[in-house]
């Protein structure tokens, strides 16, 4: 039979387009398994920053942390071998928004979500002690007292009581961060008592050290404050005693086996040395500190496989 040019046409046309759909379905089909290969391959490599990260900031679907994170391989991790990232206590500070006694600042500028804070600090190693509470560690480093860990304890909160959405979930920083240098027993502390000098504790947790308060260099300093009459800056004169009291006290915290240990220090005046005022566990380990809207009791205990080891003294 011979087909005429218009049937020929029409066939080669036919044929054309065949071959087209069999090359686009072909690549589409490798691009696909391309494609699901290298998203294996880097569901492998993902850290955990990195799915935090994903997972975006404001509440989230109710489990959408844990499923992502999942849990920690204890035969495979740790807080030596997870944690490659060391912070220097300034940079650690500053980016936690800690106050140069220890204490966590609530301030709008510094972020409190656990997305937020792992923009400034990627997470590295975490661990999930309850269905509403997990913590994060870090390692710092202070030329007073070498390497530490800082572990910050986030909550998962209600959302029905914090502005949010039934069936979701929001993790916010909570507590307080513990700075830990080296596992330690209550009875390591059995020698401190009422007047025992900073020097004693710093032999037994040398972090007693790295929170008291700086001696001030001078007794008056200028400021500048806005004159509305005049429409500028004035200099005056402020004297040392408006903030006196900032340099005479300052408390630490100590954690060990058998409970959080909380140590105040005073003095009478800034030519002085500290002393112990107040000494005292919490077996518990919950605590009700925080701030904002999360100042409610959270527990604070740590695995004890995520405790850095005794040291030799």
């Amino acid at each position: 039979m011979v087909l005429s040019q218009k049937s020929k046409t029409i066939l080669v046309i036919c044929i054309t387009l065949t071959l087209v759909a069999i090359c686009f379905v072909a690549a589409f089909e490798i691009s696909r398994r391309l494609s699901n290969g290298i998203k294996a391959e880097q569901d492998i490599s993902l850290k955990p920053a990195d799915v935090i990260h994903s997972l975006g900031e404001g509440w989230q679907p109710e489990g959408s942390l844990l499923e992502v994170l999942g849990e920690i391989d204890r035969d495979g991790a740790s807080i030596a071998s997870s944690i490659e990232t060391t912070y220097t206590w300034e940079m650690f500070r500053i980016s936690a928004g800690i106050s140069w006694i220890g204490e966590v600042l609530s301030v709008s500028s510094v972020p409190r979500t656990l997305y937020g804070v792992n923009d400034w600090l990627p997470v590295e190693y975490y661990y999930r002690t309850s269905e509403d509470v997990i913590y994060a560690v870090y390692r710092v480093y202070d030329q007073s007292v070498g390497d530490f860990y800082a572990y910050c304890f986030f909550r998962k909160l209600d959302p029905l009581a914090n502005n949010g959405q039934e069936d979701t979930e929001l993790w916010f920083l909570g507590g307080r961060i513990l700075f830990i240098r080296e596992r330690l027993s209550y009875s390591d502390f059995e020698s401190i008592g009422i007047g025992s000098s900073l020097t004693d504790v710093v032999r037994i947790d040398p972090m007693a050290q790295l929170f008291r308060p700086i001696d001030p260099t001078e007794t008056e300093f200028e400021r500048e404050r806005w004159n509305s009459e005049k429409q500028e800056y004035e200099v005056y004169i402020e004297s040392i005693e408006l903030y006196l009291f900032t340099y005479l006290s300052y408390k630490t915290y100590h954690y060990t086996d058998e409970g959080l240990v909380c140590i105040f220090f005073t003095r009478e005046d800034i030519s002085q040395e500290f002393t112990v005022s107040e000494i005292g566990i919490n077996g518990t380990f919950v605590i009700r500190d925080g701030f904002g809207y999360n100042a409610e009791p959270i527990s604070l205990r740590i695995a004890e496989e995520d405790l850095p080891p005794r040291r030799q003294r």
